[in-house]
């Protein structure tokens, strides 16, 4: 079982696109780490502020054009 959880959203439309991101937010608020991956760049507006209100730490990187690699940890497990 991995230490964390990789979610790709690329090629997933929206709205369940976004529904998803949101649920990966609520995976992470329960204490698990996350990689999701997109291609929205709706997500890259919404799910970094979604996750400072719930204290959750976001690295960004954009391994290819128009493809983003969020890293979503909870605070204190950071490892």
């Amino acid at each position: 079982m991995p230490a964390y959880h990789q979610i790709d959203l690329t090629g997933v439309t929206m709205p369940r696109h976004l529904k998803l991101a949101i649920n990966a937010l609520d995976r992470v608020a329960g204490g698990s780490k996350v990689i999701l991956t997109t291609d929205q760049d709706v997500v890259m507006k919404y799910v970094p502020s979604a996750a400072a209100r719930l204290r959750i730490r976001v690295q960004m990187s954009m391994p290819k054009e128009n493809l983003w690699k969020l890293t979503l940890t909870p605070t204190g497990k950071e490892s």
